[in-house]
Parts: C-alpha cells; structure tokens; sequence
C-alpha cells in the first residue's frame, strides 16, 4: 500500500495543507465569529516530534473564543498528525483591513504555515452591540417622546431590536445583571418580544432590558422604556344643570378627572362624531344649549383620556318656559295725552301679573296699571298725563305661572311713544274772493300735521261747536 501525501514546501519541518475555509468576511454586518481549521498537517523530517502544539496568529481585534493553543503532538517521523487543529474565534473592537491568519507550531518543534496555507481574513468596521425598545398596546404601537407613555393595556408588549443576534432578558422597576433578570425575550435574532401574561398594577413602571450575543458579549448598559399603566376610565361629575331648567337656553357644565377631553352631543354617537364644548378650563367643561321647546332633553357626554379610555355620561332635563306676554293698544302709537285701553295676551295660565309703565328719561317713574282677566286675556288702561315733550314709554311685565315660574319678557308691544307736544299754529293766514266762493291760504312751518281744524264763529273766539271742516291741505275754499 502506497500512501501519497501532499508536500509543500513549509518553514520549519512542519507543513501543512490547507486552510479551511481559505478565505472569510468577518465582523460588521457579516458573522461575528467563524472557526478556522489547519488540514492535513505533516511531518517532514526524518525526527520524531514528541510534543507539538498549534496556535492561529490572529489579526488585532479577532480574539480566540476556544483555547489558543491546541496539542497536535507527538508526530511521528515523515508522519501526518491525527489530529486538524481548530479555532473558534470572534470579532471584538477589530481593525477594519484585510489580513492572514496562518498556523504557528511550537513545543519540541519550531514552524509556521505563513507562505503555505493560510486564511485570508477581510475584517469589516464592528456593528456596536446596542439595540432599541418599543411598547405594544394591543394591536397599536404608543407614539409620542413623553417620558412616560400612558396605555390602557395592562399586558402589553416590548420589542426589543438588537444589532447583533443575542437573547434578552427583562426586569420590572428595577436594573439587575443580565443573569440575574427576571424574563426572558423570545427571540435570538435581531427581533425579540415579551408580552406579560399577567396583568400590571395601575401607576408608572420601568422595563430594564440587557441582551447577549450568541458569543456570550453582553450589552454595557440596559436599555430602558417607561409607562403608565391606566385601564380606568375619567370620572365625570355634572354640576349643572339641574333635573328641570327654567328657559330657552341652558348651560352643561361638567367637571372631569385627569387629562380627559370632553364631547356632548343630543344623540348617543361615538366620541369623534361628538361636538366639542365651547370652554374648557382645569378640567371643567361648559357649553350653552339654546333654542330649546319645552320638553324633555337629553345630552350624551363622553370624555377620553390620553390612554383612549372613554367614560360617558346621560343628562336629562325638562326645559320649561317662563311665561312672557304680548301687548296690544287700542289706538297704535304715537299716543298723546289721554287715556287708552289696552290687552295684555300672557304666553301660559297665571297664578300672579303685574303690569307697570314708565319712561325712558324719567327712571324714577312707575305707574302700575290695574287688569282684568278676561277670558284669555287681560284688559287694562294707560294714563297718559300732559306733557310738553315727546318721549319713549315702555311696559314692565311680571308673571308667576301655576307651577310657580316667573317671567318678565315682553315679546310685543313692549313699547311705546308719547307725544303730548302741542303743534304751532299756522302763520300767515289770508283770505281771498274768488268766483266759487273766499279761498282761504295759510302757511305752516311746524312738525308734520295729520290734519288742519276749521271753525267758523260769528263772534270773537271759537268753540269746539264752531268746527266746521277738518282738511289735510293748507288751503280751503
């Protein structure tokens, strides 16, 4: 039996083959650790080696993950080891170049396989080992930069995503050594999650989380993401209005706990298709409902606080309406002295009224008009006194009606105007024949005249008897 062996020329009596693998990316975005092998190692002198050891000369920042030095001896004379000699090693803080890794003997021998079978090692810039967190609240990520993130999920997840294959591990509220953490991430790629199984307590907690790559390098400091944990609604507290309102308007005002906002709405849609109050003031929340029958109202309210919990709230009331009045005078103004009959239509059945007049530049003036009720209304009389100006009346109206609302809006006929100013007397009248008859002409320079008196006496001096004509012209014939 021949046996043929492979003889390369080698420094030192030491050779050897091959390199496997003969060339390798390392470091950066390629593999982190590798294992290189020396193959077919050979004695090949005629001397018998009793002790020979075999160590990988490594580029700077490639360091040995198993034992440096391998035995591979004794070697006989002209004789192959039995043994290939391996090392596993890792990238830590390299120097990025391309460099070769050959084989060095020693022991009761000197060699090295450099210009024979070495491994061409192309070393790339490290990744830094280091990673991010991010919380899952059921189906949505949290956004927002706030120190603490507020979630209604008392399970949620963390995401934990590494630059390097690792395994992570957590702690709740407090930083421990990686080995001493309390769970562990599924994952052992770059990806990793852990959902608690068992529900958080209420208030703020902190995640502490540490990972180690599959070459047993951990991170130098945990990684950290704090929250607040609130499955509890806001609490809602109405304080007006009341279970009956007296008016056309009324005001809701509530008054809510925590960073909530508020929404109202006369039907019971979802919080987006709500209106928003018209104020809203450390926690407190007003809005103005006007135009309202008398009936029965409702109002939905629904406030949402910064973890998306939603609390609602049902007001109810009656509105009622205070009994108002309208005003009708017998003869439509301007009035004058004298004395007119008027009706006074109220809105609702009354148990008490009470009207009273006064005037616009006399503030101390009130003169109280006694009513009778007639049917389904009020009949009365103003008492218009001399004056020598013209000025604005108005009606003061108040009414107490069966169930005890009083109302004091007029809604027409409120007011009126006065005007007991006598007219100038015409000036410049003349007399003149004509073929029909005397035409008499006067001039007037006065305020508008509904109409002219005529008398005719034959004696000095007229009486209300002596009137003869009333004309709209300045002229009679």
């Amino acid at each position: 039996m021949i046996l043929l062996l492979p003889i390369c020329l080698a420094t030192g009596p030491i050779a050897t083959t091959t390199m496997n693998p003969v060339s390798i990316d390392l470091c950066g975005d390629y593999p982190q650790y590798t294992t290189i092998s020396a193959v077919g190692v050979h004695n090949t002198d005629n001397v018998s080696y009793s002790s020979v050891l075999a160590r990988l000369v490594l580029p700077q920042g490639i360091n040995y993950v198993t034992n440096e030095y391998v035995q591979i001896g004794p070697i006989a004379a002209s004789s192959s080891s039995s043994l290939d000699p391996s090392w596993t090693v890792q990238c830590n803080s390299p120097v990025s170049g391309t460099y070769q890794a050959y084989v060095e003997y020693t022991g009761s021998v000197t060699a090295n396989s450099l210009g024979q079978a070495t491994t061409v090692i192309v070393v790339h810039d490290s990744v830094p080992f280091n990673g991010n967190l991010s919380l899952i609240e059921g189906q949505s990520e949290v956004s927002g930069e706030a120190n603490y993130k507020t979630i209604s999920d008392s399970t949620p997840t963390i995401k934990v995503a590494t630059s390097r294959d690792s395994s992570c591990k957590g702690t709740m509220d407090v930083d421990e050594s990686y080995s001493d953490m309390d769970f562990l991430f599924y994952g052992t790629g770059k990806q990793h999650n852990y959902t608690f199984n068992a529900a958080l307590a209420e208030g703020r907690h902190t995640v502490y989380v540490r990972c180690k790559d599959t070459l047993g390098a951990e991170m130098e400091s945990p990684m950290i993401i704090s929250f607040i944990i609130d499955t509890e609604p806001p609490v809602i507290t109405l304080i007006s209005p009341n279970s009956k309102v007296v008016g056309d308007y009324a005001e809701i005002k509530i008054q809510v706990t925590e960073g909530a906002l508020c929404r109202y709405d006369d039907s019971d849609v979802s919080y987006t298709g709500m209106e928003e109050f018209d104020f809203k003031s450390a926690g407190t929340y007003i809005v103005q409902v006007s135009e309202l029958d008398e009936e029965q109202h409702k109002y939905y309210i629904k406030c949402k606080d910064t973890a998306g919990n939603i609390a609602s709230l049902y007001v109810q009331f009656d509105s009622v309406l205070p009994p108002t009045a309208e005003i009708e005078l017998e003869e439509a103004p301007p009035i004058s002295k004298g004395t007119y009959a008027l009706r006074l239509i109220p809105s609702k059945k009354l148990r008490s009224i009470k009207l009273q007049y006064g005037f616009s530049d006399d503030p101390s003036f009130q003169r109280e008009i006694g009513l009778i009720k007639e049917g389904s209304y009020y009949r009365g009389y103003l008492i218009i006194d001399d004056s020598e100006k013209t000025r604005a009346g108005a009606f003061i109206f108040s009414g107490e009606d069966l169930d005890g609302n009083k109302g004091t809006e007029i809604t027409s006929g409120a007011i009126f105007l006065v005007d007991t100013v006598r007219p100038v007397a015409p000036a410049s009248i003349n007399g003149a024949a004509s073929e029909s008859g005397v035409e008499i002409k006067w001039y007037y320079d006065g305020e508008k005249a509904d109409h002219f008196n005529i008398y005719r006496s034959g004696t000095q001096g007229v009486k209300m008897l002596d009137l003869l004509k009333e004309t709209g012209s300045t002229s009679y014939l």
